[in-house]
């Protein structure tokens, strides 16, 4: 099965029983920005996604990887 990455972030904040305002207020952005984040709609700031990965429990790169991942699926996976 291919997830997509708005559903794996949203997994791993419900995964840490995280709502967003939780997940946002932890790593210090506007709870908007952890819903565009997971809908593919905007890509965190490298220190942003450095708290992000430490809130999901994850390694940075794979946060990036699952980024990466989403922005090739909505392109049609062209690098842009």
């Amino acid at each position: 099965m291919n997830v997509t990455t708005n559903q794996t972030l949203r997994e791993l904040r419900e995964n840490r029983r995280l709502s967003q305002s939780e997940l946002a207020r932890e790593v210090g952005v506007h709870r908007t920005s952890v819903w565009r984040i997971e809908r593919g709609m905007i890509a965190p700031s490298f220190s942003t996604a450095r708290r992000l990965a430490a809130a999901y429990g994850i390694r940075l790169g794979e946060l990036y990887e699952l980024i990466e991942q989403e922005r090739q699926a909505r392109s049609g996976g062209v690098d842009s």
